[in-house]
């Protein structure tokens, strides 16, 4: 991953993003503006990154290359490489 996501206890959340292809495999960015009534974040999106719950094992966020649970919607602009 490539960003910065914070757990929270016992709730699980959908971030909007955009997953693409690089030579070490797939990065997933978290867009900004996550607020549901922005269309323009919803169209750049070509997937969705799972939060888990948090809880007191967790590290209070995730960051830059951490592993997280993406699914993708757009699998062609994603296999496309770098903000393809």
């Amino acid at each position: 991953m490539n960003g910065e996501l914070r757990p929270r206890p016992g709730r699980r959340y959908l971030v909007l993003a955009q997953l693409h292809l690089e030579p070490d495999g797939f990065i997933v960015t978290p867009l900004p503006n996550q607020r549901p009534a922005l269309v323009p974040t919803c169209a750049d999106a070509n997937a969705i990154v799972l939060v888990r719950e948090g809880t007191c094992d967790s590290p209070p966020r995730l960051g830059r290359r951490d592993t997280v649970d993406v699914e993708v919607f757009d699998c062609k602009k994603a296999l496309s490489g770098s903000d393809g």
